[in-house]
C-alpha cells in the first residue's frame, strides 16, 4: 500500500510537471499608429503605454502622423504575460482649458504570435467649446424661426453606435444674439444643416465647420 502510495505521488509529479507551460523569450519592435476615429488619420502627440500585466509599463508619443514603436522589447510565450497597448481616457467634464478636454482612449490586447502586427489603437479627441450665435437680421416678426443639425460623418462611420449630431433645437425671433455653447463632443469636421422660416418663406442652407481637438471656437447662424 505504501508502494502503491508513492507510486502515485511520483506520476501525479510527473503529469504537473508535464502541463507546466514553457516560457519562450523572443525580441520584436512593436508597431502601429494612433488612429483619429473623428479623421481617418494619425493623431500625432499622444502618450501609448505598452503593458504586459507583469511590470512591464514601457510609455512613447506619437509622432507626426501618429506612428509610434517600441524596438527590442522581450515578449514572453507564456500566457500569464498579457500584453497590450494603452492610451489614457479623460471625462472632460467641467474642463475650462484645451490640455483638460474629453478624450476617449483604448486598451488593444494582443498575444505573443501577434507581436509583429502592425497596430492602430483607435482614440477620440474632443473639441472643448463651441459657441453659437445668431445673426437676427433681417427677422421680420417673433414668428421667424431657425432649427440647425451638427453632424460629424467621418466620426459616425467609425464610432456608429455613439451619438455623432448635435443640434436640432429651434428658436425664433425673440430669442437672444447668444445661443449659448455646446461643448466635449468628438473633433473633426461637422457639417451644418440650417432651415430658416422668414415671414412665412422656407430656406434650406449647408455649411461646414472643423473643430480641432482642444478647440474653442466660434459659429454664427446667418438669419
Amino acid at each position: 500500500m505504501k508502494t502503491f502510495y508513492i507510486i502515485s505521488v511520483s506520476v501525479f509529479f510527473f503529469f504537473a510537471s508535464c502541463k507546466k507551460e514553457k516560457d519562450t523569450i523572443t525580441t520584436h519592435d512593436i508597431n502601429g499608429m494612433v488612429f483619429n476615429n473623428c479623421t481617418d488619420s494619425g493623431l500625432a502627440n499622444v502618450t501609448v503605454f505598452l503593458q504586459d500585466g507583469k511590470g512591464l509599463n514601457l510609455s512613447r508619443v506619437s509622432g507626426a502622423n501618429g506612428n509610434f514603436s517600441f524596438n527590442n522589447v522581450q515578449i514572453h510565450s507564456n500566457t500569464k504575460y498579457e500584453y497590450n497597448l494603452y492610451i489614457r481616457s479623460k471625462s472632460g467634464i467641467n474642463a475650462t482649458t484645451p490640455e483638460y478636454c474629453g478624450f476617449s482612449g483604448t486598451r488593444m490586447f494582443f498575444k505573443h504570435t501577434e507581436a509583429d502586427m502592425f497596430f492602430k489603437p483607435r482614440v477620440t479627441p474632443r473639441y472643448l467649446i463651441l459657441n453659437l450665435f445668431c445673426n437676427k437680421s433681417p427677422i421680420t416678426g417673433p414668428n421667424d424661426s431657425i432649427m440647425f443639425f451638427f453632424t460629424n460623418n467621418i466620426f459616425h462611420k467609425n464610432v456608429s453606435a455613439s451619438p455623432y449630431m448635435f443640434g436640432g433645437g429651434g428658436f425664433y425671433g425673440t430669442n437672444s444674439y447668444n445661443i449659448g455653447n455646446i461643448g466635449n463632443y468628438p473633433m473633426g469636421k461637422y457639417n451644418i444643416d440650417i432651415d430658416k422660416w422668414v415671414s412665412g418663406v422656407h430656406t434650406s442652407l449647408k455649411d461646414s465647420i472643423y473643430l480641432g481637438w482642444g478647440a474653442i471656437t466660434s459659429y454664427t447662424i446667418n438669419w
